[in-house]
């Protein structure tokens, strides 16, 4: 191992004054090995968090080899001069953590699981009779697999706390720590990047599916993005106060407000009340270490000023959030935490498996929600390790943090600001449970407590020390090793691939590939409530015996979700029993609408069911959402559709939008009155453009076009957004009155809104041809048809120019567009029909020379211009 070669500078100022790091070695004297360490962990450390926080399992993967090998290459360059005792300590934690995780993943025998942890026991004996695996071995953990991916999550951030460790004894604390800032600082400028661009993908290749994140950006959730600005925001500042050139002092202030200004953005109470109170407890620190010394206060005032207003502004911000929300959300995250720690004492004292509180708290909390968090450090450690190692980790961690504290170093209070800032953060949210963050945390834990020179109290010598110094080679190999072989099956183990590989089999309808990989995901996620909802949707379509228990378990394992209840539905009507078939799909409704639509829709569009009461759920809020998804049902019979808008109208007697298709339909009748009455509210619409746009087609049919064109007016002027509804109606009431020009004015006002896209001037230009077709001006009609397909090629102008040109007689351009819409619809039977149905017609003469054909495809009688 080479190590520099100049010895220690010490600094003698104790607050680091103007100083980058405590102490360190000259960047040039180090050697061409050590600068390539470095490097490797810069890279690996500033790339974790970016790649999307290490949420999905290649991600994950990539960051625990990536700090394996960057702890190896430090381990193997860099001479260890003293080994602390506290940095030990946290790696010995660490290291116990993930030991426990990995016996909870391990396959024991089930007599002894079933002392430890009856219902992990329980589970895999109800798999295995279900599933028909024999045999199955039982885990102390509820879900082996995701248990196996912790691991590896776990040994990532230990291989962190080494490195970061391993760079402060060496002289480079400051680097480390600068690591972890500019790490942050990178997500911070890359999230707003996307969001001052508009860009709709991270990355621009993957869009968020369940998130709709502030700031889009690699960490996807506000409250992840929030916390990692925590890690940056002070410590950037911590730097500015002791840097003593203008130039990057003005560059770490930077730095500092944009870390800020995005924890600001992302509106995370948590994150902002973190920073808030660590910008407070720093300016007060700063203030006291500045008096005690005596020096002059003038020079400061400037920068403390500073951090008591924008500590003061943080948590203003977060308390006006917090007011405008009115505390609902807050009210569920409290009912949460409540409801998460008392999960977590129910468990037995092994846990239930590290990375199985998602599938095991799905089974009492009864939404059709999956929480994938406790949303609290401690609730999550005790729920997972069990109350007895997940407490003593809690608590050897904040030990570790607090005896931690500098003293005198402004740069070494900042970082320490920021962690104790993010800790109390995880008390509301979460943020270390992910590897992208959580490598953050530990870089930054493992360059606290040690000291240079080291105190004799906390140094090891004789013998035991050189063989702890020479120790880190072996181990850091070791972990990479052990790193690698987990991570080689990681992303093949995940519930992802498992359920990508399942649905797969599931489409093939191949039954034996389907078996096997239902064995292989049960095996590895026995609680998974997705594997026993694909499991059912196989037995259901197959009619197998055993579905009803299927069934059964995935109601147990997400009491929440509508998905087995929808299937059970199905399974009851291919058995003629539809009142059973009704009841589930109510409770389906109940909990998730959406899940029971196409269902719903199935049965009333085809008469199956009359009554739509008898699916529709009680409760408020699923009962409104559910009869609106069933109100645009296709082919929804008239009586039916008004039941379920009379339903809406029960639950909520002001609902527009169900009057609004009420009055739809009594226009469609004829009843233009009440038509009216339905949008109106004393004589006038209902302040909404479709209840004005509504109102004046009633009028327009009941023959007063004047009082529609009125409307229409007032509707322009209050509803500039509904512009291009209003005046396609207003174009339809001027061709109604027989006014060509004022339609014409109207479709090409309605042409320059399109604002230059294709398919809205196709849309345009279609509504131009279809009135001058109604004004008998077919020529023109043919024009705009014509016109509408080289726009936008849709087969819809094609068949009204067929169909126009045939009511013309023009059987020959008729008969032609119908050969092309058969090269864009190929074998559709209407389009057959209407061809086979025109080659009949061109046989017969006409004794019209214009339109006379004697032979399919000739050109006699062709008229200039009417060829398509």
């Amino acid at each position: 191992m080479s190590s520099p070669k100049s010895t220690r500078q010490e600094i003698k100022d104790p607050l680091n004054t103007g100083r980058w790091s405590d102490e360190q070695y000259p960047w040039r004297e180090l050697s061409r090995e050590q600068r390539w360490a470095v490097w490797l962990f810069l890279g690996v450390t500033v790339a974790s968090p970016l790649l999307f926080g290490g949420v999905f399992e290649w991600a994950l993967v990539t960051i625990a080899l990536g700090h394996a090998t960057a702890c190896a290459a430090i381990g193997m360059t860099f001479r260890r001069e003293h080994v602390s005792l506290r940095p030990l300590f946290l790696v010995a934690v660490f290291t116990a953590l993930a030991l426990w995780t990995a016996v909870q993943a391990m396959p024991l025998p089930c007599a002894w699981v079933a002392t430890i942890s009856p219902k992990s026991a329980e589970i895999t004996q109800s798999v295995s009779q279900l599933a028909s695996i024999q045999p199955m071995q039982c885990t102390l953990s509820q879900d082996p697999g995701n248990t196996r991916l912790q691991v590896l999550q776990m040994l990532a951030m230990a291989c962190a706390t080494l490195s970061g460790w391993q760079l402060t004894v060496a002289g480079f604390r400051q680097t480390a720590r600068a690591a972890v800032a500019c790490a942050a600082l990178g997500v911070g400028l890359v999230s707003l990047f996307h969001t001052l661009a508009g860009m709709d993908l991270v990355w621009g290749q993957y869009a968020p599916v369940h998130a709709r994140p502030a700031l889009l950006g690699p960490l996807m959730n506000d409250n992840n993005l929030g916390g990692c600005m925590l890690l940056g925001a002070v410590p950037w500042l911590g730097w500015a106060a002791v840097e003593r050139k203008v130039g990057k002092r003005l560059l770490f202030l930077v730095f500092f407000l944009v870390c800020t200004g995005v924890v600001v953005a992302t509106r995370s109470l948590g994150a902002m009340g973190g920073l808030g109170f660590s910008l407070l407890l720093f300016g007060a620190w700063y203030a006291r270490q500045r008096l005690r010394e005596n020096q002059r206060l003038l020079p400061k005032v400037g920068f403390l000023a500073l951090v008591l207003l924008c500590g003061s502004t943080v948590i203003a911000s977060a308390y006006g959030f917090f007011a405008e929300e009115h505390g609902v959300h807050k009210a569920s995250k409290a009912e949460l935490l409540i409801r998460g720690a008392e999960f977590a004492l129910d468990q037995s004292w092994a846990g239930v498996g590290r990375g199985a509180f998602s599938v095991a708290f799905s089974q009492v909390m009864g939404s059709d929600l999956r929480f994938e968090y406790a949303e609290n450090t401690l609730i999550q450690w005790v729920a997972e390790w069990g109350w007895v190692l997940g407490s003593l980790g809690f608590l050897a961690v904040l030990y570790f943090l607090f005896r931690g504290r500098p003293r005198a170093s402004v740069s070494g209070m900042a970082v320490w600001c920021g962690l104790s800032a993010f800790f109390l953060q995880n008390m509301v949210d979460f943020g270390i449970e992910l590897a992208g963050i959580g490598v953050l945390v530990a870089i930054q834990m493992g360059t606290l407590g040690v000291s240079h020179p080291p105190k004799p109290k906390s140094a090891l010598s004789g013998s035991f020390r050189r063989w702890a110094c020479g120790s880190w080679v072996p181990l850091t190999l070791a972990l990479g090793a052990t790193t690698a072989t987990l991570g080689r099956h990681a992303t093949s183990q995940s519930v992802g691939a498992q359920q990508g590989a399942l649905e797969a089999a599931y489409r093939s309808e191949d039954r034996p590939l389907f078996e096997e990989r239902l064995r292989e995901a049960l095996s590895l996620h026995p609680s998974e409530a997705s594997f026993y909802v694909l499991a059912s949707a196989e037995a259901v379509r197959r009619k197998y015996k055993n579905a009803p228990q299927w069934l059964n378990r995935a109601m147990g394992l997400a009491p929440g979700w509508g998905a087995p209840h929808e299937l059970a539905a199905r399974m009851f009507l291919g058995q003629g029993r539809l009142m059973q078939a009704a009841i589930e799909l109510k409770e389906a409704a109940q909990r998730h609408p959406r899940v029971a639509r196409e269902l719903g829709c199935g049965l009333l569009s085809e008469g199956h069911l009359k009554n739509v009461e008898g699916i529709v759920p009680d409760s408020r809020n699923p009962r409104l959402v559910y009869l609106e998804l069933l109100s645009s049902c296709p082919k929804l019979p008239d009586e039916v559709a008004s039941q379920i808008d009379a339903l809406v109208l029960s639950t909520d007697p002001n609902n527009l939008q169900a009057r609004l298709r009420m009055a739809e339909r009594l226009l469609r009748s004829g009843q233009f009155e009440s038509s009216m009455a339905k949008v109106s509210s004393q004589g006038k619409p209902e302040h909404d453009a479709r209840a004005y746009i509504l109102f004046a087609r009633a009028q327009t049919a009941a023959g007063d076009t004047d009082g529609a064109l009125s409307t229409l007016a007032l509707a322009k002027d209050q509803f500039p957004q509904a512009i291009w509804p209003i005046l396609s109606t207003r174009a339809r009431t001027h061709a109604q009155l027989g006014d060509a020009d004022a339609m014409r004015a109207d479709i090409e006002a309605l042409c320059g809104h399109a604002a230059g896209s294709a398919k809205r001037l196709a849309d345009a230009v279609m509504l131009m041809g279809q009135l001058e077709a109604q004004l008998g001006n077919r020529s023109r009609a043919i024009q705009a048809f014509r016109d509408a397909f080289q726009f936008d090629g849709r087969d819809a102008a094609l068949r009204s120019l067929a169909h126009v040109a045939e009511s013309a007689g023009n059987y020959r351009m008729a008969y032609h567009t119908y050969l092309k819409l058969l090269n864009l619809v190929p074998s559709d039977p209407t389009i057959l029909r209407a061809k086979e149905r025109l080659e009949t017609k061109m046989r017969k003469p006409t004794g019209n020379d214009m339109f006379e054909a004697t032979t399919v495809g000739s050109n006699n009688g062709q008229q200039r211009g009417e060829t398509p």
